[in-house]
């Protein structure tokens, strides 16, 4: 197979996209909610919240009381009421702009693991044609980087026991979830695509894909057999349709949704939508509020000559940026 895992410069940000991703980009819906809003209409979670108001030609968005939030670090934060203005993150994409690889990676790391579920701090990206192909790891400093790291990473995570190992996928220009999933008999694949069959094959992408198969299995430790009959996709949230472009932040909302809420990884295929583009203002706001902390108030450098994307809290702009760090400055001493 014709995949390349070697230390060359990462793919161009002019890359091959999907249909969906047409120049009149739309908002939509991507990635990780917490166990309090998957509570509603029981769904996962134990406290009951509700978030799902905010319409998607809206963004203005407040966090609504009793929301605490539960850190990489196992601290906690509560940022009940906190508000945040999210018009310039609905521009495009989570790679509107370029190096969404190193946005998502860098969100993998500040979601952090729990519950069985590993969360790796990379990002696949690449792009598979009939005539064409080129496949690779990143980093979280945007670098392509070779099989045996994250083999290592998989090897530990496994040997602590975690049993549900994530990656976000870059691929052909869409966004999604790939999941090793650990058990006696080996190693099993399941995909979380926040687009409907409907709009996306699953079996160009996902079954037939035996390019990106054996990619993935290659980061396998050499212990471990892959069980190639035995792939899942799962499309338990959904970003609102074919002209959105939510799929990087539901990519990462569901890896959130994986290591928060321990009953999430045991759905499947059968199962219904859990999220739909209705509480696409929290996703993006969560998302925004954890890359920040996760980096560091402190760290964040704002220059008016230069568009710095250090995290997914970059996306919203410098001037709601500052006005988001005061607020949670107020409220986060302890954490700093």
């Amino acid at each position: 197979m014709n995949f390349q895992v070697s230390s060359i410069i990462p793919l161009p940000v002019a890359r091959p996209v999907l249909k969906d991703e047409s120049s009149q980009e739309k908002p939509c819906l991507t990635t990780q909610i917490s166990a309090q809003v998957l509570s509603e209409n029981n769904k996962v979670g134990s406290t009951a919240l509700n978030s799902k108001v905010t319409p998607i030609d809206n963004y203005f968005f407040r966090f609504p009381e009793q929301t605490v939030l539960t850190l990489n670090n196992g601290k906690t934060v509560d940022v009940s009421n906190i508000e945040i203005n999210l018009p310039q993150i609905f521009c495009g994409g989570i790679g509107y702009g370029g190096v969404a690889s190193k946005l998502m990676t860098r969100a993998m790391q500040a979601i952090g693991h729990g519950n069985g579920v590993y969360n790796l701090p990379n990002s696949i990206e690449g792009a598979i044609y009939s005539d064409y192909n080129q496949i690779q790891m990143i980093s979280t400093e945007n670098k392509v980087i070779p099989t045996s790291p994250v083999t290592e990473v998989i090897s530990k995570a496994i040997e602590e026991g975690f049993t549900h190992i994530n990656l976000p996928l870059d691929l052909n220009g869409h966004a999604s979830l790939v999941t090793f999933v650990i058990s006696s008999e080996g190693v099993s694949l399941r995909f979380y695509d926040s687009l409907s069959p409907n709009i996306m094959s699953y079996s160009k992408r996902y079954y037939e894909n035996t390019v990106l198969i054996e990619f993935l299995e290659s980061f396998l430790p050499e212990t471990l057999c892959l069980k190639k009959g035995e792939i899942e996709v799962l499309h338990l949230l959904d970003q609102g349709g074919e002209a959105s472009s939510g799929c990087g932040y539901y990519t990462l909302y569901t890896a959130l949704l994986l290591k928060d809420n321990p009953d999430f990884k045991n759905y499947s295929s059968n199962d219904s939508l859990q999220l739909d583009e209705t509480h696409d203002n929290r996703i993006r706001a969560e998302l925004v509020v954890r890359t920040l902390l996760d980096y560091g108030m402190d760290n964040v450098v704002f220059d008016k000559w230069h568009d710095i994307r250090e995290g997914i809290f970059n996306r919203i702009g410098n001037k709601e940026l500052h006005k988001l760090i005061n607020k949670l400055k107020e409220i986060t001493d302890s954490l700093i």
